[in-house]
């Protein structure tokens, strides 16, 4: 999490991933992993007082784009519509983004955000 001076009633969520921050390992699925990151987005905006319906961008790097469309993105829309269906009706600007490897080499998808904190 990342307070910007001078940008006030913005947090920046970057480098967010699947990684067990108990036993620092990566489940094996990237779906597993998506589920990680959400559930850790959504404990570090509670923290500062917004929540993952006040998202106004997202970025989703993911290492294999066939596995995001056949698994993650499976695994991400359930959780939203479980924990924050506004993310599924009003969608934030977001991009989708293939890369070669993350972090660690067993690290399948990394989120990043950007919400409001409502005044």
């Amino acid at each position: 999490m990342v307070a910007c001076p001078g940008v006030k009633g913005r947090v920046f969520l970057s480098g967010t991933t699947g990684r067990d921050p108990e036993t620092d390992l990566c489940p094996p699925s990237m779906g597993e992993q998506t589920l990680m990151c959400w559930d850790r987005i959504k404990e570090s905006l509670e923290k500062v007082g917004t929540s993952c319906k006040n998202i106004v961008q997202r970025i989703t790097y993911v290492t294999d784009m066939d596995e995001w469309f056949s698994h993650g993105l499976l695994f991400q829309t359930r959780w939203m519509t479980k924990n924050c269906p506004e993310l599924l009706d009003d969608e934030p600007g977001s991009a989708l983004i293939g890369v070669n490897r993350l972090a660690l080499r067993e690290m399948k998808v990394e989120i990043m955000v950007v919400a409001v904190i409502p005044e």
